[in-house]
Protein backbone atom coordinates (compact mmCIF):
# COMPACT_ATOMS: atom_id res chain seq x y z
CA UNK A 1 0.00 0.00 0.00
CA UNK A 2 1.28 3.59 -0.95
CA UNK A 3 0.76 6.24 1.64
CA UNK A 4 0.58 9.87 0.09
CA UNK A 5 1.85 12.91 2.45
CA UNK A 6 1.04 16.46 2.09
CA UNK A 7 3.08 18.91 3.66
CA UNK A 8 2.96 22.51 3.71
CA UNK A 9 4.30 25.01 5.57
CA UNK A 10 3.50 29.29 5.92
CA UNK A 11 7.20 31.08 6.32
CA UNK A 12 8.17 34.66 6.91
CA UNK A 13 4.80 34.45 9.68
CA UNK A 14 6.08 37.26 11.76
CA UNK A 15 6.72 40.08 8.81
CA UNK A 16 3.01 38.76 8.12
CA UNK A 17 2.05 39.51 11.39
CA UNK A 18 3.87 43.03 12.27
CA UNK A 19 3.46 44.67 8.39
CA UNK A 20 1.11 47.54 9.33
CA UNK A 21 2.23 48.24 12.89
CA UNK A 22 -1.39 48.10 14.45
CA UNK A 23 -1.82 46.29 17.34
CA UNK A 24 -5.37 45.74 16.31
CA UNK A 25 -3.89 43.89 13.15
CA UNK A 26 -1.51 42.05 14.76
CA UNK A 27 -4.12 40.58 16.50
CA UNK A 28 -6.22 39.84 14.01
CA UNK A 29 -3.18 38.22 11.93
CA UNK A 30 -2.21 36.08 15.10
CA UNK A 31 -5.61 34.45 15.25
CA UNK A 32 -5.72 33.67 11.86
CA UNK A 33 -2.96 32.23 12.03
CA UNK A 34 -4.09 30.15 15.29
CA UNK A 35 -7.38 29.57 12.93
CA UNK A 36 -5.69 28.28 10.23
CA UNK A 37 -4.84 24.61 11.09
CA UNK A 38 -7.81 24.33 13.55
CA UNK A 39 -11.35 25.09 11.86
CA UNK A 40 -10.04 26.41 9.06
CA UNK A 41 -7.98 23.20 8.46
CA UNK A 42 -11.11 20.69 9.32
CA UNK A 43 -13.48 22.98 7.45
CA UNK A 44 -11.12 22.16 4.00
CA UNK A 45 -11.15 18.47 4.84
CA UNK A 46 -14.65 18.04 5.23
CA UNK A 47 -14.99 19.60 1.27
CA UNK A 48 -12.34 17.48 0.18
CA UNK A 49 -15.01 14.56 1.96
CA UNK A 50 -12.11 13.55 4.92
CA UNK A 51 -13.11 13.47 8.40
CA UNK A 52 -10.31 15.44 10.33
CA UNK A 53 -10.26 12.81 13.00
CA UNK A 54 -9.66 9.87 11.01
CA UNK A 55 -6.78 11.63 9.20
CA UNK A 56 -2.94 10.40 10.16
CA UNK A 57 -1.59 13.94 10.82
CA UNK A 58 1.80 13.96 12.55
CA UNK A 59 1.71 17.67 12.68
CA UNK A 60 -0.64 20.40 12.59
CA UNK A 61 0.61 23.61 14.75
CA UNK A 62 2.46 26.60 13.95
CA UNK A 63 1.79 27.10 10.50
CA UNK A 64 2.98 23.30 9.57
CA UNK A 65 0.76 21.01 7.86
CA UNK A 66 1.96 17.09 7.72
CA UNK A 67 -1.30 14.97 7.03
CA UNK A 68 -1.66 11.56 5.17
CA UNK A 69 -3.78 10.50 2.80
CA UNK A 70 -4.04 6.73 0.94
CA UNK A 71 -5.87 8.21 -2.05
CA UNK A 72 -3.81 10.24 -4.50
CA UNK A 73 -6.61 11.72 -5.96
CA UNK A 74 -7.48 13.08 -2.22
CA UNK A 75 -4.12 14.70 -1.81
CA UNK A 76 -4.31 16.55 -4.97
CA UNK A 77 -7.72 17.64 -4.62
CA UNK A 78 -7.17 19.27 -1.24
CA UNK A 79 -3.43 20.49 -2.04
CA UNK A 80 -5.66 22.36 -4.79
CA UNK A 81 -8.21 23.20 -2.52
CA UNK A 82 -5.30 24.59 0.24
CA UNK A 83 -3.48 26.46 -1.97
CA UNK A 84 -6.44 28.90 -3.17
CA UNK A 85 -7.63 28.71 0.66
CA UNK A 86 -4.22 30.45 1.74
CA UNK A 87 -3.79 32.08 -1.35
CA UNK A 88 -7.06 33.82 -0.34
CA UNK A 89 -6.56 34.34 4.03
CA UNK A 90 -2.84 35.02 4.18
CA UNK A 91 -2.00 37.19 0.53
CA UNK A 92 1.78 37.96 0.09
CA UNK A 93 3.23 35.05 2.83
CA UNK A 94 5.97 33.12 2.34
CA UNK A 95 4.63 29.56 1.70
CA UNK A 96 5.96 25.97 0.26
CA UNK A 97 4.19 22.63 -0.14
CA UNK A 98 4.33 19.21 -1.76
CA UNK A 99 2.88 16.01 -2.36
CA UNK A 100 5.52 12.86 -1.47
CA UNK A 101 4.44 9.01 -1.73
CA UNK A 102 6.23 6.33 -0.34
CA UNK A 103 5.66 2.71 0.53
CA UNK A 104 5.39 4.12 4.91
CA UNK A 105 4.25 6.75 6.11
CA UNK A 106 7.56 7.52 7.35
CA UNK A 107 9.37 7.75 3.99
CA UNK A 108 6.50 9.74 2.42
CA UNK A 109 7.08 12.01 5.15
CA UNK A 110 10.41 11.89 5.02
CA UNK A 111 10.27 12.76 1.48
CA UNK A 112 7.98 16.17 1.79
CA UNK A 113 10.85 17.26 4.57
CA UNK A 114 13.81 17.09 2.35
CA UNK A 115 11.65 18.46 -0.91
CA UNK A 116 10.56 21.01 1.53
CA UNK A 117 13.99 21.87 2.54
CA UNK A 118 14.91 22.33 -0.98
CA UNK A 119 12.23 24.57 -2.01
CA UNK A 120 13.16 26.92 0.65
CA UNK A 121 15.21 28.74 -1.10
CA UNK A 122 12.78 28.98 -4.14
CA UNK A 123 10.79 32.28 -3.41
CA UNK A 124 7.38 32.60 -6.12
CA UNK A 125 7.06 35.55 -8.06
CA UNK A 126 4.46 37.91 -5.87
CA UNK A 127 1.71 37.91 -9.01
CA UNK A 128 0.19 39.82 -10.13
CA UNK A 129 2.79 42.81 -10.43
CA UNK A 130 1.29 46.30 -9.70
CA UNK A 131 0.77 49.10 -11.90
CA UNK A 132 3.73 51.65 -11.90
CA UNK A 133 1.65 54.35 -10.97
CA UNK A 134 -0.33 52.59 -7.87
CA UNK A 135 -1.81 53.90 -4.64
CA UNK A 136 -0.05 52.02 -1.63
CA UNK A 137 -0.96 51.57 2.07
CA UNK A 138 1.24 54.06 3.53
CA UNK A 139 1.67 51.69 6.67
CA UNK A 140 3.49 48.48 4.50
CA UNK A 141 4.52 50.08 1.35
CA UNK A 142 2.34 47.33 -0.66
CA UNK A 143 0.01 48.22 -3.08
CA UNK A 144 -3.71 49.18 -1.82
CA UNK A 145 -6.61 47.11 -3.20
CA UNK A 146 -9.38 48.58 -0.86
CA UNK A 147 -9.79 51.69 1.23
CA UNK A 148 -10.67 51.12 4.88
CA UNK A 149 -14.24 52.93 5.15
CA UNK A 150 -14.33 52.60 8.97
CA UNK A 151 -10.48 54.16 9.11
CA UNK A 152 -11.11 57.79 7.15
CA UNK A 153 -11.12 55.49 3.95
CA UNK A 154 -7.44 54.91 4.48
CA UNK A 155 -5.48 52.83 1.53
CA UNK A 156 -4.93 49.28 2.86
CA UNK A 157 -3.29 45.87 0.81
CA UNK A 158 -4.56 42.33 0.68
CA UNK A 159 -2.99 40.91 3.79
CA UNK A 160 -4.39 44.28 5.91
CA UNK A 161 -7.65 44.33 4.51
CA UNK A 162 -7.89 40.04 5.19
CA UNK A 163 -6.90 40.77 9.23
CA UNK A 164 -9.42 43.70 9.38
CA UNK A 165 -12.34 41.69 8.04
CA UNK A 166 -11.56 38.64 9.99
CA UNK A 167 -13.58 38.61 13.13
CA UNK A 168 -13.18 36.00 15.92
CA UNK A 169 -13.99 35.80 19.70
CA UNK A 170 -11.68 37.01 21.55
CA UNK A 171 -12.60 34.06 23.95
CA UNK A 172 -11.64 31.65 21.16
CA UNK A 173 -8.71 33.47 19.92
CA UNK A 174 -4.89 32.83 20.80
CA UNK A 175 -5.19 34.95 23.78
CA UNK A 176 -7.18 32.86 24.92
CA UNK A 177 -4.66 30.01 25.36
CA UNK A 178 -2.62 32.26 28.07
CA UNK A 179 -5.55 32.92 30.03
CA UNK A 180 -8.50 30.24 29.70
CA UNK A 181 -10.77 31.45 32.53
CA UNK A 182 -10.31 35.23 31.05
CA UNK A 183 -10.00 36.81 33.96
CA UNK A 184 -9.48 40.75 32.16
CA UNK A 185 -9.26 41.76 28.52
CA UNK A 186 -6.43 41.93 26.42
CA UNK A 187 -5.38 45.23 24.53
CA UNK A 188 -6.34 45.66 20.94
CA UNK A 189 -4.80 49.06 20.19
CA UNK A 190 -2.36 51.62 21.12
CA UNK A 191 -3.60 54.11 19.12
CA UNK A 192 -5.20 57.33 20.72
CA UNK A 193 -8.78 57.27 18.54
CA UNK A 194 -9.22 54.11 19.78
CA UNK A 195 -12.07 53.04 22.59
CA UNK A 196 -10.09 53.61 25.24
CA UNK A 197 -11.61 50.67 27.50
CA UNK A 198 -9.09 48.11 25.00
CA UNK A 199 -5.89 50.40 25.38
CA UNK A 200 -2.44 49.01 25.89
CA UNK A 201 -1.74 49.83 29.50
CA UNK A 202 1.52 51.63 29.20
CA UNK A 203 4.01 53.24 31.51
CA UNK A 204 5.25 56.53 32.07
CA UNK A 205 7.72 56.06 29.09
CA UNK A 206 5.67 54.32 26.78
CA UNK A 207 7.79 51.50 26.78
CA UNK A 208 6.83 48.13 25.43
CA UNK A 209 9.21 45.02 25.53
CA UNK A 210 8.68 43.08 22.52
CA UNK A 211 9.69 38.80 23.52
CA UNK A 212 10.51 36.38 21.09
CA UNK A 213 11.60 33.14 22.77
CA UNK A 214 12.45 29.63 20.74
CA UNK A 215 13.47 26.27 22.51
CA UNK A 216 16.40 23.79 22.43
CA UNK A 217 17.20 20.32 21.91
CA UNK A 218 14.34 19.78 19.59
CA UNK A 219 16.39 18.14 17.17
CA UNK A 220 17.70 15.72 19.75
CA UNK A 221 14.12 14.52 20.11
CA UNK A 222 13.62 14.18 16.50
CA UNK A 223 16.47 12.08 15.94
CA UNK A 224 15.23 9.53 18.52
CA UNK A 225 11.76 9.75 17.34
CA UNK A 226 13.45 8.77 13.74
CA UNK A 227 15.45 5.73 15.25
CA UNK A 228 12.27 5.00 17.40
CA UNK A 229 9.97 4.47 14.26
CA UNK A 230 12.88 2.65 12.55
CA UNK A 231 12.34 -0.10 14.71
CA UNK A 232 8.36 0.04 14.95
CA UNK A 233 7.12 2.08 11.85
CA UNK A 234 3.47 1.53 12.26
CA UNK A 235 4.20 3.76 15.23
CA UNK A 236 5.01 6.66 13.31
CA UNK A 237 2.17 8.80 13.04
CA UNK A 238 1.35 8.24 16.79
CA UNK A 239 4.22 8.72 18.37
CA UNK A 240 5.18 12.07 16.44
CA UNK A 241 1.68 13.61 17.03
CA UNK A 242 1.90 12.59 20.61
CA UNK A 243 5.28 14.94 20.68
CA UNK A 244 3.60 17.74 18.62
CA UNK A 245 0.87 17.48 20.88
CA UNK A 246 2.82 17.65 24.30
CA UNK A 247 5.28 19.72 23.27
CA UNK A 248 1.99 22.72 22.13
CA UNK A 249 0.97 21.53 25.24
CA UNK A 250 4.21 22.10 27.92
CA UNK A 251 4.46 25.47 25.55
CA UNK A 252 0.77 26.69 26.44
CA UNK A 253 1.22 25.72 30.14
CA UNK A 254 4.65 27.46 30.70
CA UNK A 255 2.69 30.53 29.18
CA UNK A 256 -0.50 30.23 31.89
CA UNK A 257 2.08 30.00 34.20
CA UNK A 258 3.89 32.72 33.53
CA UNK A 259 0.38 34.62 32.78
CA UNK A 260 -0.49 33.82 35.73
CA UNK A 261 2.58 34.83 38.07
CA UNK A 262 3.44 38.06 36.60
CA UNK A 263 0.48 39.79 34.04
CA UNK A 264 -2.46 38.58 36.39
CA UNK A 265 -0.98 40.85 39.67
CA UNK A 266 -0.50 44.25 37.05
CA UNK A 267 -3.92 43.95 35.60
CA UNK A 268 -5.42 47.67 35.11
CA UNK A 269 -8.50 48.34 34.64
CA UNK A 270 -9.41 45.35 33.67
CA UNK A 271 -7.02 45.16 30.60
CA UNK A 272 -4.13 42.74 31.16
CA UNK A 273 -0.32 44.85 30.19
CA UNK A 274 0.78 42.62 27.07
CA UNK A 275 -0.76 41.18 24.38
CA UNK A 276 -0.03 37.86 23.17
CA UNK A 277 1.02 37.51 19.31
CA UNK A 278 2.64 33.70 18.45
CA UNK A 279 2.21 30.33 21.11
CA UNK A 280 2.74 27.16 18.56
CA UNK A 281 5.47 24.64 19.10
CA UNK A 282 8.31 25.82 20.72
CA UNK A 283 8.24 29.45 19.74
CA UNK A 284 6.26 32.56 21.82
CA UNK A 285 6.40 36.08 21.11
CA UNK A 286 4.52 38.55 22.85
CA UNK A 287 4.23 42.13 23.38
CA UNK A 288 4.66 43.34 27.09
CA UNK A 289 4.74 46.54 29.26
CA UNK A 290 8.82 46.98 29.36
CA UNK A 291 9.36 46.60 32.92
CA UNK A 292 7.50 43.10 33.15
CA UNK A 293 9.40 41.56 30.11
CA UNK A 294 12.23 40.10 31.91
CA UNK A 295 9.99 38.83 34.51
CA UNK A 296 7.59 37.23 31.98
CA UNK A 297 10.18 35.84 30.13
CA UNK A 298 12.32 34.50 33.11
CA UNK A 299 8.96 32.79 34.11
CA UNK A 300 7.86 31.20 30.76
CA UNK A 301 11.63 29.77 30.22
CA UNK A 302 11.82 28.03 33.97
CA UNK A 303 8.15 26.57 33.05
CA UNK A 304 8.85 25.46 29.78
CA UNK A 305 11.70 23.35 31.09
CA UNK A 306 9.46 22.03 34.02
CA UNK A 307 6.45 21.29 31.61
CA UNK A 308 8.66 19.76 29.40
CA UNK A 309 10.49 17.87 31.56
CA UNK A 310 7.05 16.23 32.41
CA UNK A 311 6.17 15.92 29.04
CA UNK A 312 9.21 13.75 27.85
CA UNK A 313 8.55 11.59 30.95
CA UNK A 314 5.15 10.70 29.47
CA UNK A 315 7.09 9.99 25.97
CA UNK A 316 9.79 7.73 27.64
CA UNK A 317 6.84 5.60 28.55
CA UNK A 318 5.26 6.16 24.95
CA UNK A 319 8.23 5.01 23.69
CA UNK A 320 8.66 1.77 25.74
CA UNK A 321 5.26 0.68 25.14
CA UNK A 322 5.92 0.53 21.46
CA UNK A 323 8.82 -1.42 21.75
CA UNK A 324 11.51 1.04 21.68
CA UNK A 325 14.85 -0.26 22.68
CA UNK A 326 16.11 1.36 26.13
CA UNK A 327 19.34 2.62 24.83
CA UNK A 328 17.11 4.98 22.31
CA UNK A 329 15.33 5.88 24.89
CA UNK A 330 17.96 7.06 27.04
CA UNK A 331 19.42 9.48 24.79
CA UNK A 332 15.99 12.09 25.49
CA UNK A 333 17.35 14.61 27.05
CA UNK A 334 16.16 14.77 30.38
CA UNK A 335 13.54 18.35 29.90
CA UNK A 336 13.92 20.96 26.61
CA UNK A 337 15.29 24.40 27.46
CA UNK A 338 14.63 27.75 25.30
CA UNK A 339 16.25 31.09 24.73
CA UNK A 340 14.94 33.82 24.03
CA UNK A 341 15.62 38.07 23.02
CA UNK A 342 13.73 40.80 24.11
CA UNK A 343 13.60 44.31 22.33
CA UNK A 344 12.56 47.61 24.32
CA UNK A 345 11.23 49.84 22.28
CA UNK A 346 8.63 52.99 22.10
CA UNK A 347 4.99 51.91 21.17
CA UNK A 348 5.27 54.39 18.12
CA UNK A 349 8.15 52.35 17.34
CA UNK A 350 8.29 49.65 13.73
CA UNK A 351 7.47 46.26 15.43
CA UNK A 352 8.43 44.88 12.59
CA UNK A 353 12.09 45.88 12.80
CA UNK A 354 11.58 45.36 16.22
CA UNK A 355 10.58 42.03 16.33
CA UNK A 356 13.84 40.80 14.03
CA UNK A 357 15.93 42.57 16.55
CA UNK A 358 14.55 40.17 19.30
CA UNK A 359 14.88 37.30 17.02
CA UNK A 360 18.61 38.49 16.32
CA UNK A 361 19.03 38.35 20.22
CA UNK A 362 17.53 35.63 20.80
CA UNK A 363 20.22 33.89 18.08
CA UNK A 364 22.90 35.33 19.60
CA UNK A 365 22.09 33.80 22.65
CA UNK A 366 21.60 30.24 21.47
CA UNK A 367 25.35 30.93 20.12
CA UNK A 368 26.18 31.97 24.13
CA UNK A 369 24.24 28.91 25.80
CA UNK A 370 26.31 26.15 23.62
CA UNK A 371 29.19 27.78 24.06
CA UNK A 372 28.89 27.66 27.41
CA UNK A 373 28.74 23.73 28.26
CA UNK A 374 29.77 20.82 26.39
CA UNK A 375 26.89 19.02 27.61
CA UNK A 376 23.92 17.98 25.21
CA UNK A 377 21.34 20.08 26.93
CA UNK A 378 22.03 23.91 25.84
CA UNK A 379 21.13 26.00 29.11
CA UNK A 380 18.33 28.51 28.62
CA UNK A 381 19.33 32.14 28.50
CA UNK A 382 18.32 35.73 27.58
CA UNK A 383 19.63 38.64 25.84
CA UNK A 384 17.99 42.31 25.72
CA UNK A 385 18.18 45.49 24.41
CA UNK A 386 17.01 48.88 25.09
CA UNK A 387 16.40 51.01 21.79
CA UNK A 388 17.61 54.18 22.45
CA UNK A 389 18.44 56.00 19.53
CA UNK A 390 18.07 54.34 15.77
CA UNK A 391 16.13 50.79 15.36
CA UNK A 392 18.76 48.06 13.54
CA UNK A 393 17.65 44.58 13.18
CA UNK A 394 20.54 42.80 13.86
CA UNK A 395 22.11 42.87 17.56
CA UNK A 396 25.75 42.21 15.93
CA UNK A 397 25.63 45.14 14.33
CA UNK A 398 23.42 47.64 17.04
CA UNK A 399 25.70 45.97 19.10
CA UNK A 400 28.55 47.60 17.56
CA UNK A 401 26.84 50.91 17.25
CA UNK A 402 25.43 51.69 20.58
CA UNK A 403 27.52 49.50 23.32
CA UNK A 404 30.61 49.53 21.99
CA UNK A 405 34.17 51.14 22.03
CA UNK A 406 37.43 50.73 20.72
CA UNK A 407 40.39 52.43 22.52
CA UNK A 408 43.32 51.95 20.33
CA UNK A 409 45.52 52.72 22.99
CA UNK A 410 45.66 49.77 23.98
CA UNK A 411 44.18 48.18 21.31
CA UNK A 412 40.76 46.81 23.62
CA UNK A 413 37.22 46.99 22.76
CA UNK A 414 35.14 47.57 25.59
CA UNK A 415 31.70 46.15 25.61
CA UNK A 416 29.29 48.19 27.84
CA UNK A 417 26.40 45.29 27.62
CA UNK A 418 26.69 41.14 28.08
CA UNK A 419 26.05 38.96 25.24
CA UNK A 420 23.92 36.74 27.26
CA UNK A 421 22.55 35.85 30.71
CA UNK A 422 21.45 32.05 31.98
CA UNK A 423 18.76 31.05 33.60
CA UNK A 424 16.68 27.91 34.80
CA UNK A 425 17.90 25.06 35.55
CA UNK A 426 20.69 23.45 33.55
CA UNK A 427 23.97 24.85 34.62
CA UNK A 428 25.96 27.58 32.59
CA UNK A 429 29.40 27.65 34.19
CA UNK A 430 30.57 30.03 31.33
CA UNK A 431 27.31 32.44 30.91
CA UNK A 432 26.65 35.03 33.81
CA UNK A 433 23.58 34.42 35.83
CA UNK A 434 20.22 36.33 35.33
CA UNK A 435 19.59 36.46 39.19
CA UNK A 436 23.41 38.34 40.01
CA UNK A 437 22.78 41.07 37.41
CA UNK A 438 19.03 41.42 38.77
CA UNK A 439 20.77 41.69 42.82
CA UNK A 440 23.29 44.18 41.25
CA UNK A 441 20.31 46.15 40.24
CA UNK A 442 18.42 46.30 43.56
CA UNK A 443 21.27 47.15 45.31
CA UNK A 444 21.87 50.42 43.54
CA UNK A 445 18.58 51.13 43.46
CA UNK A 446 18.91 51.24 47.60
CA UNK A 447 20.56 54.29 46.82
CA UNK A 448 23.80 53.89 48.57
CA UNK A 449 25.60 54.44 45.71
CA UNK A 450 24.87 57.39 42.80
CA UNK A 451 23.94 55.84 40.08
CA UNK A 452 23.66 58.62 38.27
CA UNK A 453 27.29 58.87 38.06
CA UNK A 454 27.52 55.68 36.37
CA UNK A 455 25.71 57.06 33.52
CA UNK A 456 27.92 59.35 33.22
CA UNK A 457 30.32 56.91 32.84
CA UNK A 458 28.91 55.29 30.84
CA UNK A 459 29.03 58.16 28.60
CA UNK A 460 32.71 59.32 29.30
CA UNK A 461 33.37 55.60 28.01
CA UNK A 462 32.40 56.05 24.02
CA UNK A 463 34.04 59.54 24.62
CA UNK A 464 37.24 58.60 26.42
CA UNK A 465 38.17 55.42 28.10
CA UNK A 466 41.17 57.19 30.04
CA UNK A 467 39.31 60.22 31.26
CA UNK A 468 36.12 57.20 32.37
CA UNK A 469 38.94 55.92 34.53
CA UNK A 470 39.46 59.01 35.97
CA UNK A 471 35.96 59.46 36.91
CA UNK A 472 35.38 56.52 37.69
CA UNK A 473 37.98 56.06 40.43
CA UNK A 474 36.23 59.47 41.99
CA UNK A 475 33.38 58.40 42.02
CA UNK A 476 34.74 55.15 44.33
CA UNK A 477 36.53 57.80 46.53
CA UNK A 478 33.16 59.70 47.24
CA UNK A 479 31.46 56.49 47.75
CA UNK A 480 34.59 54.86 49.74
CA UNK A 481 33.81 56.54 53.20
CA UNK A 482 30.14 57.16 53.18
CA UNK A 483 28.77 54.06 51.68
CA UNK A 484 32.10 51.43 51.98
CA UNK A 485 29.66 48.28 52.35
CA UNK A 486 27.38 48.92 49.14
CA UNK A 487 30.62 49.95 47.75
CA UNK A 488 31.96 46.11 48.59
CA UNK A 489 28.77 44.69 47.48
CA UNK A 490 28.62 46.02 44.05
CA UNK A 491 32.25 44.93 43.39
CA UNK A 492 31.20 41.48 44.52
CA UNK A 493 28.79 41.43 41.99
CA UNK A 494 30.30 42.95 39.13
CA UNK A 495 33.19 40.44 39.91
CA UNK A 496 30.33 37.53 39.77
CA UNK A 497 29.59 38.70 36.22
CA UNK A 498 32.55 39.26 34.65
CA UNK A 499 35.62 38.33 36.75
CA UNK A 500 37.75 40.44 38.96
CA UNK A 501 38.98 43.46 38.01
CA UNK A 502 40.73 46.27 39.28
CA UNK A 503 39.25 48.29 41.31
CA UNK A 504 41.40 51.35 39.86
CA UNK A 505 40.63 50.50 36.27
CA UNK A 506 37.15 50.31 35.24
CA UNK A 507 34.13 48.26 35.89
CA UNK A 508 35.09 45.32 33.01
CA UNK A 509 36.21 42.26 33.27
CA UNK A 510 39.64 41.30 32.20
CA UNK A 511 40.75 41.01 28.63
CA UNK A 512 40.76 38.28 26.38
CA UNK A 513 41.06 37.77 23.29
CA UNK A 514 39.06 39.00 20.62
CA UNK A 515 38.03 38.06 17.32
CA UNK A 516 38.74 41.34 15.64
CA UNK A 517 41.33 41.47 12.85
CA UNK A 518 44.56 43.23 14.07
CA UNK A 519 44.85 41.20 17.25
CA UNK A 520 42.36 43.06 19.51
CA UNK A 521 41.97 42.13 23.20
CA UNK A 522 37.84 42.64 24.34
CA UNK A 523 36.68 43.44 27.77
CA UNK A 524 32.75 43.10 29.18
CA UNK A 525 30.78 44.65 31.33
CA UNK A 526 27.35 44.95 32.72
CA UNK A 527 27.17 48.49 33.32
CA UNK A 528 25.12 49.00 29.68
CA UNK A 529 22.34 46.66 31.21
CA UNK A 530 21.96 47.74 34.35
CA UNK A 531 21.42 51.48 33.79
CA UNK A 532 18.64 49.83 31.41
CA UNK A 533 17.32 47.71 33.86
CA UNK A 534 17.25 50.72 36.08
CA UNK A 535 15.82 53.16 33.59
CA UNK A 536 13.09 50.50 33.06
CA UNK A 537 12.06 49.97 36.12
CA UNK A 538 11.82 53.64 36.64
CA UNK A 539 15.30 54.35 38.81
CA UNK A 540 16.18 58.09 37.40
CA UNK A 541 19.76 57.60 37.10
CA UNK A 542 19.82 60.76 35.17
CA UNK A 543 19.65 63.53 38.16
CA UNK A 544 22.58 63.13 40.80
CA UNK A 545 21.21 62.18 44.24
CA UNK A 546 23.37 63.81 47.26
Amino acid sequence: MRYHAYLFEARSIQPFLFASGRLADMVAGSDLLDELSRGILDQALRACEVEPESLPAPRRAGGALYLVFEDAETARRFRALWRTLVAQLLPGIERVDCICSGESVKGAINTGIDTLAGMRNLRPAALPNPAPVAERNARTGEVAVARDRKRDREPVDAATRVKRQFARSEHAGLAHKFDPDDRAEWPRNFEQDEPGSRRFPLGEDGMVGLIHADGNGLGQILRVLGDATGHAPEHYVRLYRAFSEGLDAATGDAARSATQDVLQPQINDGVYPARPLVLGGDDLTLLVRADLALDFTENFIEAFERESERMLQTLRGQLKEAGTPDDVIERLPERLTACAGITYLKSGQPFARGYQLAESLCDRAKQQSRSATEEATVPSSIAFHRIQTSLADDAAALSSQEMERYESTHNTVYHLGLPAYAVGQVDAAGLPRLQTLRDLVEHLQDGALNAARLRQLATRIHESPELARKEYNRWRALAEAPAARALHEFDRHLEALVGRADEHDLPFGPERDGDRDGGSRERYSPLGDLLALLALHRQDTRKETA
